[in-house]
């Protein structure tokens, strides 16, 4: 109950460090029951700290370039007809730019594009199947439960990924470009899937080319090879740079070829990582810390990422104590809370933990979501 009550008590935290949002709520509706009909519209009126409400249906395409958050009904989607689909940034340094529950069909270029930005930009939301998704120069991106398929680019960027899975479409032509491609940046791929499809021809799930990428999770998280004919493929390809790698995780690759292949360097070590999801105002988080003592569930508003000695620190300096639960043989401790329906719609929350290993602590991956979920 204690951590039932402190979550609670949430309220109180946004009304002292989130004052700037929600300041005013747009409705859209392409029926005519809002405000506004397009969503573009209502961006152009809205202010740092607004919030733009898209009831479901079709819109054309927007464009984010300030910290306001866009939230979309269950059905919303958006098309570019030749254009980006659903474009962030630049979103200026100190803002926080969200867009949740879009659909967005590039039909002809990018679904999601995200770029040039300096502020935090959060995207939760599914891309349709078969969509790209390119993130470039952004200093503090995270994604929550994507589903997208054929490509997602990552260039000079720092990206967290969690609950996300990628798939290449099947096709009947060659495809030769991973479905997750890292360049020159930081990302985290903690919990989810990579599956690269039999019509890849020789190119693997991941190419990792400089920078450092983080993957980890439990044996439900896999990068995997379906198939292919045209020899051997290694599930992840890391061309320079550092890959660390939880030896949890599932990589597969094909034809008798390594799971990891290139001459960067690979660390395989355990990587405590945390799993949260938002339903039915249900906040159930999942803590992985093989063979540690205790963990520490920390929480704050969005903060810009930065290393320690402990790992990647997202949790801003302004947080609060979740709970501090012991870690059982399992490895694997669940805490579930209540949402208050006060929690302001559409602001990203950071959960990580401070993990205690019998040989000191050490950071989980962090998870970036909305608690005001479905």
């Amino acid at each position: 109950m204690r951590a039932l009550r402190t979550l609670v008590g949430l309220s109180g935290l946004f009304a002292t460090l989130a004052p700037g949002f929600a300041q005013v709520t747009h409705v859209v509706s392409a029926s005519g029951g809002g405000s506004f009909r397009e969503i573009r519209d209502a961006i152009a009126v809205a202010n740092p700290g607004d919030t733009v409400v898209v009831r479901a249906g079709t819109y054309s395409n927007f464009v984010v370039d300030k910290g306001i958050a866009v939230i979309g009904e269950s059905g919303t989607n958006v098309y570019g007809f030749g254009e980006i689909g659903v474009e962030i940034g630049p979103v200026p340094a100190g803002q926080t730019a969200v867009v949740r529950g879009i659909t967005p069909f590039g039909l002809g270029g990018d679904d999601l594009r995200i770029s040039n930005s300096d502020g935090h930009v959060h995207w939760e939301g599914n891309v349709r199947t078969g969509g790209t998704v390119r993130i470039s120069d952004c200093r503090h991106v995270s994604v929550h439960q994507e589903r997208a398929a054929h490509a997602v680019v990552v260039t000079n960027s720092t990206v967290l990924f969690t609950s996300c899975d990628f798939s290449l479409v099947p096709t009947r032509h060659l495809v030769f470009q991973p479905v997750l491609q890292c360049t020159d940046s930081d990302v985290t791929f903690a919990g989810g899937t990579i599956r690269g499809g039999s019509t890849s021809g020789v190119v693997p799930p991941v190419r990792l080319a400089g920078g450092r990428t983080t993957v980890t999770g439990d044996a439900q998280t896999s990068i995997a090879v379906a198939g292919s004919a045209y020899g051997p493929v290694a599930a992840i390809e890391v061309f320079g740079g550092e890959l660390r790698l939880d030896p949890n995780v599932v990589v597969r690759g094909t034809g008798g070829a390594g799971t990891v292949s290139g001459p960067g360097a690979v660390v395989i070590e355990p990587i405590p990582w945390l799993r949260a999801d938002v339903a039915a105002s249900q906040l159930s988080t999942l803590i992985h810390a093989p063979g540690a003592l205790r963990a520490h569930l920390l929480l704050s508003l969005s903060s810009v990422p930065s290393s320690t000695p402990l790992g990647s620190l997202w949790i801003g300096s302004r947080h609060v104590l979740l709970d501090s639960v012991s870690v059982p043989p399992t490895g694997s401790r669940t805490v579930a809370f209540t949402v208050p329906a006060t929690v302001p719609l559409g602001v990203p929350v950071v959960l990580q933990c401070l993990v205690a290993q019998p040989a000191g602590f050490e950071l989980s991956t962090p998870v970036v979501l909305t608690l005001d979920g479905p």
